[in-house]
């Protein structure tokens, strides 16, 4: 079975931890500490190839009902990746051959990523992840709708971490509004503190079609820098899920899922809190 490699090429250039996920060289690569990608994914029966795309079956931005991950104290604060992308590996496991590409990609990273939304009780910080959230990117005549499912701490050391994430990829064609092709992506990314103000990326991620079946493995490696300490964060737009500032008035339990209406991370972070028997942790 063939993929298309425009597809996998587009979603590799989303961002990595903002939003939007996981055996890589067909079951043996593994990154340090043996975890390893899935060898095969569940089929996809929402969506297919050839229909009209259809918004609603979406999930909605403004739902917003995320998670919550504790940040190491390490990684706390807000951080712009440095616009260069390491290439380290990009195979294709329906032919059992190596990708030509270029063994550097320029990227122009236009905003800083902030890792710490609240702080618990303990004075550990805490940041959200918006879940299940939509994204869209554009190249030429087709339009990649990026569907973002899932985000998991998998391991946490002294000075690395590695998370799992999850995505959906529908290329939808700009002129018929069709759905082209369909690719589910898992990646492990794991964060490495290089000193007191840069970090490293790796980024190994496994595609696969539709029906789950392994398409191509690809690492990259990456580096961001801190540009400001952590500071908490009490609002997010629930469009970009980006932070706002947001008068501080009463809102309705009915106005809340307004769209237009920022998500207020402390009612959030505390209903998260007590959702996982964590109330102790909630902050005066």
């Amino acid at each position: 079975m063939r993929f298309t490699r425009s597809l996998i090429a587009s979603a590799m250039l989303l961002s990595y931890l903002s939003i939007g996920i996981g055996a890589a060289f067909a079951d043996s690569l593994l990154l340090e500490g043996k975890i390893e990608h899935s060898d095969k994914l569940d089929p996809l029966e929402r969506y297919q190839v050839g229909t009209e795309f259809d918004e609603s079956l979406l999930p909605t931005n403004t739902d917003c009902s995320g998670n919550w991950w504790r940040v190491p104290h390490w990684l706390a604060g807000k951080w712009h990746k440095k616009g260069k992308l390491h290439i380290l590996e990009y195979t294709d496991l329906q032919r059992k051959e190596p990708i030509p590409s270029p063994k550097t990609v320029k990227v122009h990273y236009p905003d800083a990523e902030v890792l710490g939304h609240q702080t618990d009780r303990n004075g550990r910080v805490w940041t959200f992840v918006p879940l299940p959230c939509v994204g869209r990117t554009y190249s030429g005549p087709h339009m990649n709708v990026n569907i973002y499912h899932s985000f998991d701490l998998v391991e946490e050391k002294q000075n690395s971490m590695t998370v799992r994430l999850f995505l959906v990829t529908l290329m939808v064609s700009r002129e018929t509004n069709k759905v082209v092709s369909i690719c589910q992506r898992e990646s492990l990314q794991t964060w490495t503190l290089v000193d007191d103000h840069h970090v490293s990326i790796l980024d190994s991620t496994k595609f696969f079609d539709k029906n789950g079946v392994p398409l191509a493995t690809k690492q990259l490696l990456s580096y961001s820098h801190r540009c400001n300490s952590y500071c908490p964060v009490d609002f997010l737009d629930k469009r970009t899920h980006r932070p706002v500032s947001y008068p501080s008035m009463t809102i309705s339990p009915s106005m809340r899922s307004l769209s237009y209406v920022p998500l207020d991370l402390r009612d959030s972070f505390a209903d998260y809190l007590r959702d996982h028997n964590l109330t102790s942790l909630i902050p005066q």
